[in-house]
């Protein structure tokens, strides 16, 4: 953590407070029972702010825990799910304890399990996205053909697209 020796950290330091304060009023907002774990970030960014220096790297991945529960917990988002509450309460623990200058404990498994959902959920992103650029070069190059069947060049990459289109949909347990 440096100190505030250009405009620049000092603009992302208030940049990111701000940020924190609509997270916080948003979760506020969409689930009041996650109150203490919004203020807890609201306090971590204001508190970033004042102090002119980046937070620690500890304090660092506390928040991009917290963050990314939240967005995998809204993206399934269930108001009246108990275990929302618990675990937004354990996260604003968790962050305040490290905020305060105390160590970060382990993860716990219900954490580890959210990191690997969201990278699944990655992974596949990644994987579609990917597979509709494939698709798509086949749709260019079938178009090339049928425009000019005369030419039959750019039929001769496709057999080669679909087979690498149809060894990632057998990886992911596809026929």
């Amino acid at each position: 953590p440096g100190t505030v020796d250009s405009p620049s950290l000092h603009d992302r330091l208030r940049a990111t407070g701000d940020q924190f304060g609509l997270v916080a009023e948003s979760l506020t907002k969409l689930h009041p029972a996650s109150s203490r774990l919004a203020a807890t970030l609201q306090q971590i960014g204001a508190q970033a702010v004042r102090s002119g220096r980046a937070p620690s790297a500890e304090l660092g991945m506390e928040v991009a825990t917290a963050v990314l529960f939240l967005e995998a917990a809204f993206a399934d988002f269930e108001p009246d799910d108990a275990r929302l509450t618990e675990r937004t309460n354990e996260l604003a623990g968790r962050l305040d304890t490290v905020a305060r200058g105390g160590a970060s404990r382990p993860l716990e498994p219900w954490m580890e399990d959210l990191y690997r959902r969201v990278s699944d959920r990655q992974t596949m992103g990644t994987v579609v996205g990917e597979l509709r650029v494939t698709l798509g070069e086949v749709e260019q190059l079938l178009d090339q053909y049928f425009r000019d069947p005369s030419r039959d060049e750019p039929l001769r990459s496709v057999p080669a697209l679909l087979v690498q289109m149809r060894g990632v949909l057998s990886v992911l347990g596809l026929e």
